[in-house]
């Protein structure tokens, strides 16, 4: 939604629901600066200190996130990790919401602060799994709204239409860049043999691979540790999603280190982190009952790779002295899966 329009609207909402003291916090775009996906307020409601969040979601930034946090709400048995409690919601369509929940205790801390771009540490790192693990044993298992097109989809064919989707958004930005008189940033001729490569790995893989109902966004940045309630809260239900078997495991070294470390590193250095995520997965994996698990994350890692030189590196607006580092690790990277290195 365009900025005025949106700030307008979370006006009109705040004097509605009587939601008191408003401060912003946060305000995220959907790729134009000048349009607004999301605004969060801290505040009071009904004399309780609370959060307001106003969405305006686009298909790739989450969907009806309030009622996902109900229904979790409603079906969670954990007592080690829970979500805010919801207070009031109103879905006005499918994309289009806003809600007010519980403000998150003051005395707590996220596993990796969502404003940081800095790696867990190993024992940071012990302790996420240990609240995926608990995540998995309680999070619902069934979807609780009809499935979307995309979700009904077999499993590799829901990665290889996403893998394409980001291959002509790259191929936009590159045709934009030479259109400007840049250099382009992939060579089609070392590229696309290990695109075409990886696309047949994937499709092979994830033809024998179930898919599951997830929260979709299990990253550090989204777990917060209350030390006074001794729990965790699981935070941003927009992301609730019918995923690949692999796609969550793959999208916390994602988060944490492939698009989350120093893209100055060298690439021993960079891998060697890699290299640490991928020994503390596998006693996860089995744990899960994964089978073959270490093929599994090798595959869903191309494609979390290819996701991150097309999507997150190419289309992006990033500096072009970090888009070539970065590409240079990721390629790097993505030659040693193929070769399963």
């Amino acid at each position: 939604m365009e900025k005025s329009s949106m700030f307008k609207w979370a006006n009109q909402i705040i004097n509605k629901t009587g939601f008191k003291n408003p401060k912003k916090i946060y305000q995220a775009s959907s790729g134009n600066p000048h349009n607004l996906r999301n605004i969060i307020y801290q505040g009071t409601y009904r004399d309780i200190p609370a959060v307001l969040k106003i969405c305006d979601h686009l298909e790739n930034y989450g969907i009806r996130e309030g009622e996902s946090l109900f229904f979790f709400n409603q079906n969670n048995r954990s007592k080690k990790l829970i979500a805010p409690e919801l207070y009031k919601h109103k879905q006005l369509s499918f994309w289009r919401e806003w809600f007010i929940m519980e403000k998150l205790p003051a005395d707590g801390r996220f596993l990796s602060e969502p404003e940081i771009s800095k790696p867990l540490t190993q024992e940071e790192r012990r302790e996420f799994l240990e609240v995926y693990l608990e995540y998995k044993k309680y999070f619902p298992r069934k979807p609780w709204r009809p499935l979307l097109l995309a979700e009904k989809l077999p499993a590799h064919e829901f990665h290889l239409t996403r893998i394409r989707r980001w291959f002509e958004m790259a191929s936009d930005k590159e045709i934009e860049s030479e259109l400007g008189g840049k250099k382009s940033f992939l060579s089609a001729e070392l590229f696309l043999p290990l695109y075409l490569t990886a696309l047949a790995l994937i499709r092979k893989e994830f033809k024998i691979r179930p898919k599951s109902w997830s929260h979709g966004h299990f990253k550090p940045k989204d777990i917060f540790y209350s030390p006074q309630k001794n729990v965790y809260y699981l935070t941003d239900f927009a992301h609730n999603y019918l995923y690949p078997e692999g796609y969550e495991l793959a999208f916390m070294v994602w988060s944490d280190w492939l698009m989350g470390t120093d893209w100055r590193m060298s690439y021993p250095e960079w891998r060697k982190g890699i290299n640490s995520w991928i020994k503390d997965l596998l006693p996860v994996a089995e744990k899960l009952k994964i089978k073959n698990p270490r093929q599994l994350l090798r595959v869903s890692l191309i494609e979390r790779t290819l996701g991150a030189i097309l999507a997150d590196v190419i289309a992006s607006g990033r500096p072009s002295k970090e888009k070539r580092a970065r590409l240079n690790l990721l390629i790097h990277f993505l030659k040693d899966l193929i070769k399963n290195k």
